[in-house]
């Protein structure tokens, strides 16, 4: 064999070939390797992203007996999964993302055992597609832990009832042992709709089974598959009833059939270029993800560079030496796994997109891509297998599960700093708000986190401002404007607000809402009728302006502070030193406003937003120390967006009848230096 290696490393590659070869009881190794090279490597810095907060905080204040209703409205069959985890793994992230580390493990697994029921001669190849599998780089969201244990736990049970079918076509006194576990695992996609497509590759599964045991084509092989399906059949039919008339799901409808009698044509156009376009989005275009860089520095591209890197040696030197039946493999197994892989993208997108449920590469709908797997890495090994080489297809294979870590590895990154800016977002909020009035209901637009939808914010709102919380109707509420505003909250003031989200529930009044935004590179604002004056609020956010209500902002001693589950508190940075300072502003606490000044500036923190150092300005300026108060206006009157808000501020000082002649003189002064005559 050739290896396409650079003559000074044929010493080394020649010793490496020389080893011996490794056997199939490797792989379960290799694929955990895989598994954790891919999604491993960042677990000690993840949390809880999305819609973990809401199932981790339903168990906290309901108990894990409640997920039955927490689940009732859209996946009535899943709450058992939370019931039996919850309690085992309690409300900290880290074992959360260890079992679906595990579940990602075991999917491969079971694939390779099932394929290997298929082809048993074809064990390099099969583990080739697992690898495959596990690594998939279209699929993004697997460190939003808690909600996707439930996809891969019913992937799991869903393969093991292909495999299990698969064992019962055996002779033998197991095979009624075998046929009634696939057919009890088979209830799954109850629980979870996602792989229900998958089960019409049940009867080709079988068929092939049996070709294999020497069943010649005709009837008689159709009668046999028809015979061992039968229960599946009618478990799908009677899952199909269900979900099409039965549960009223309340988000995806089948739309299709709507569509095609409307407009038959147009609807089956659309159709075939979405079916077109979606097998391109899974095989192709998802890979597009490998060739990502990682932002920031340096240092995260060479990471992943060593990693990448890192990962092609493992693989290449394990895909070179693992080949456990290396005489009984097909020369044709190439059209089986594509025609098979086809089939399997084919069942894959039935119910998304009988739905019209979209499927992309970026977050949210990569999630889409799940029960597409299969056929997709399928179709690769295949299209690999046929085209290339056997002295190529180690190194090729070894590239693609390279790049796939890598990809995983840049996708890692993301959400490490998601999950930094939600600790920093809620500690602001508790550094400058010690405690909420309850019924308060927290509005912002632009909300500077990516993985998170306003129903995943509320329980960390909740959880943080009333921890003895044990109901289900809730203390506070969070909204997104760009989401609720105009319909679930208008701009009148004492208008009723009432939202609910799956069995939880919340009411109370727009004069209670305090407005919040995000200034890009700055830190967290809290915004008031006043602040109609500063540049750069978001549109929505100056909309809401006359209903926000600081004075739900309580000083406490005993301040609220975030769920142990969102980790320790962060360092003291300029943020911590802007909430508290403006929320002693909002106290008239002028002194303590100084402090903080002084105590940032000793740090060596200034900031980057000049619109924060208002609080600063305004502080001096009541404590007599104009000549700095007027040397923090100058350098905030840089700013546009902070000018008009300091002008304003120097006006109404310049007016104070409680000040001196000469001093309402000075802040007159003060606003000619820095141009606001002309304002």
């Amino acid at each position: 064999m050739v290896w396409p290696f650079p003559a000074p490393l044929r010493p080394f590659t020649d010793l490496l070939m020389s080893l011996p070869r490794l056997t199939h009881r490797s792989f379960p190794i290799a694929l955990a390797a895989a598994v954790i090279l891919g999604f491993g490597v960042f677990i000690p810095w993840f949390g809880f992203y999305g819609d973990d907060w809401l199932y981790i905080y339903t168990y906290h204040v309901l108990g894990p007996g409640s997920f039955q209703a927490f689940v009732a409205a859209d996946r009535p069959f899943s709450g058992w999964v939370y019931t039996l985890v919850t309690p085992i793994l309690g409300e900290s992230p880290l074992g959360y993302h260890l079992l679906l580390l595990a579940l990602r493990w075991g999917s491969g697994m079971l694939l390779w055992w099932v394929l290997r029921l298929v082809w048993p001669n074809e064990e390099r190849k099969l583990g080739w597609a697992a690898l495959l599998f596990v690594l998939f780089p279209g699929f993004q969201q697997q460190p939003i832990a808690v909600q996707f244990i439930l996809h891969f736990t019913i992937l799991n049970i869903f393969l093991f009832s292909l495999g299990a079918m698969l064992k019962s076509l055996e002779p033998g006194h197991s095979a009624w042992f075998w046929r009634v576990g696939a057919w009890v695992s088979s209830l799954s996609f109850f629980s979870l709709e996602y792989f229900v497509g998958l089960e019409l590759l049940r009867p080709v599964l079988v068929g092939m089974r049996l070709r294999q045991a020497g069943e010649p084509l005709g009837r008689r092989l159709l009668r046999r598959v028809g015979l061992h399906t039968l229960p599946f059949w009618v478990t799908l039919a009677a899952f199909g009833v269900w979900r099409a008339l039965i549960f009223k799901f309340p988000t995806y409808q089948l739309s299709l059939m709507d569509e095609l009698k409307a407009q038959p044509v147009q609807a089956l156009l659309h159709l075939g270029q979405r079916v077109v376009g979606d097998v391109l989005t899974v095989t192709a275009l998802s890979w597009r993800q490998a060739a990502v860089l990682p932002a920031g520095g340096w240092q995260n591209k060479a990471m992943m560079a060593g990693l990448v890197l890192g990962a092609l040696a493992l693989a290449w030197f394990y895909l070179s030496r693992w080949n456990p039946n290396p005489q009984s493999e097909s020369v044709s197994w190439a059209g089986g796994a594509l025609g098979f892989g086809g089939l399997a993208l084919a069942a894959a997108g039935v119910p998304f997109w009988a739905a019209g449920v979209p499927l992309e590469t970026s977050f949210p709908w990569d999630r889409s891509m799940l029960p597409f797997m299969l056929g997709a890495c399928l179709v690769t090994v295949g299209l690999v297998d046929l085209f290339l080489r056997p002295g190529k297809q180690a190194l090729v294979f070894s590239a693609l599960l390279a790049l796939a870590v890598g990809a995983h590895f840049n996708n890692a990154l993301v959400y490490r700093e998601e999950w930094q800016n939600l600790r920093a977002y809620f500690w602001q909020m508790t550094w400058r708000a010690p405690q909420l009035a309850p019924d308060t209901i927290v509005v912002s637009d632009e909300i500077p986190l990516f993985r998170f939808s306003d129903n995943d914010l509320w329980p960390l709102l909740d959880w943080t401002y009333a921890p003895q919380q044990t109901r289900r109707d809730l203390s506070y509420k969070y909204f997104d404007l760009s989401l609720r505003l105009g319909k679930d909250l208008t701009v009148e003031k004492g208008q009723v607000v009432e939202h609910s989200y799956r069995n939880l529930r919340f009411s109370g009044s727009s004069d209670n809402v305090v407005a919040v935004y995000n200034r890009k590179g700055g830190c967290l604002h809290f915004a008031a009728p006043k602040d109609k004056v500063r540049g750069g609020l978001p549109e929505r956010v100056r909309k809401v302006l006359p209903i926000s209500n600081l004075k739900q902002i309580q000083d406490s001693p005993s301040a609220a502070t975030p769920p142990a589950a969102l980790g320790p508190q962060p360092e003291q940075d300029w943020c911590y030193y802007y909430q508290k300072a403006d929320l002693a502003r909002q106290l008239a606490e002028w002194s303590t406003v100084v402090d903080m000044w002084n105590e940032a500036a000793a740090q060596g923190y200034q900031a980057q937003d000049l619109v924060e150092l208002l609080p600063f300005i305004e502080g001096f300026a009541r404590t007599g120390d104009w000549a700095q108060a007027q040397r923090l206006s100058e350098q905030a009157a840089q700013s546009g967006d902070a000018r008009p808000a300091v002008c304003a501020l120097w006006k109404q000082t310049a007016e104070n009848s409680r000040l001196s002649p000469q001093e309402r003189a000075q802040a007159a002064e003060v606003r000619t230096q820095i141009g606001c005559e002309t304002e």
